[in-house]
Order: C-alpha cells, then structure tokens, then sequence
C-alpha cells in the first residue's frame, strides 16, 4: 500500500471513492436523497477546487486509487477518511489513518480529531482500534445525523 500527496490527475478517481464509501457505508445512517445527491461527476469537479489547497492523501493499491484522507493542519482534524468498499478490511485505512496523524504530528498537533456517524458502529470500532476516543462532542451537522468527534494523541512513539 502507497500513500502519497493526492495530484489533481487524481480528482476522478478520488471522487468514484467518495461516492462508493457514502453509498456502502452511509444507507440508512443518512437520508436516502442526501446520498444520491452525491454523484462521482460533483465531487470530481469539487476535488479539482480542493486538492489544489488541501493536503489530502490517496491510498493506491497496485496504482490504482483505493482510498484518501482529508487533512487540516490548522485545527488538527482529519476531515475525510474514505476507502472504496472494494477495498474494505485490507489495510489503506489504516495506512491513510496513519499518513494522517503522520502529518499532523510534523505540523506540531498535539492531538487528531475526527468526525464519525454515532450508529457507523464499523467505522467507530475501527478508530477506536487505532486509539481514538470519544471526546463528548456531538454534532448532528448537515447531514442529520447524530456524530460524535473522536480524538487521538499523537505521541511521538506511536
């Protein structure tokens, strides 16, 4: 598993993930009209806006994009993390986590913050395996959904 610099030749690709993952992992945690709103033509043209400014990272399996990360360095939150259903359970999750809390702890973040759907019991289970935690803040944001905000240190060792 590569995980890089996202490229803007990787705007399509990035999108066609996106779209999977919020269908496979987001029916029946969000409105059913709120996930077909996310078609792969939008979000290609909304990465091409994005990766120029963001620090995003893709995960590529054999060259082929298999999944990618948002990250913000200046409030220490990993905004986005997605992996073609395809792909699931074979470890660009975990690497793209990593590549995330990676950047964050070279921008001088003490700690890693992200979003989660409440009821996305897999996607929870799966952070907490890689030492997040629930900090007590909740949002039902745009979505509608409740989310909880897990955090995680990034102690130099880890």
């Amino acid at each position: 598993m590569n995980v890089r610099a996202a490229r803007l030749e990787d705007a399509r690709a990035i999108a066609e993930v996106h779209v999977a993952a919020w269908h496979a992992a987001y029916r029946g945690l969000v409105a059913d009209d709120v996930i077909a709103e996310r078609t792969v033509e939008r979000r290609e043209a909304q990465w091409r806006e994005w990766i120029p400014i963001s620090r995003a990272l893709v995960a590529e399996d054999g060259g082929e994009i298999v999944g990618f990360a948002g990250v913000i360095l200046e409030t220490g939150e990993i905004a986005a993390l997605y992996v073609d259903p395809r792909h699931w359970r074979r470890g660009a999750g975990r690497a793209l986590l990593e590549g995330a809390k990676e950047r964050l702890r070279e921008a001088g973040c003490p700690d890693a913050a992200l979003w989660v759907f409440e009821e996305n019991h897999a996607a929870r289970a799966f952070y907490e395996a890689l030492g997040f935690a629930p900090d007590g803040a909740v949002d039902t944001g745009e979505h509608g959904a409740r989310q909880l905000r897990m955090v995680a240190g990034l102690d130099s060792t880890l």
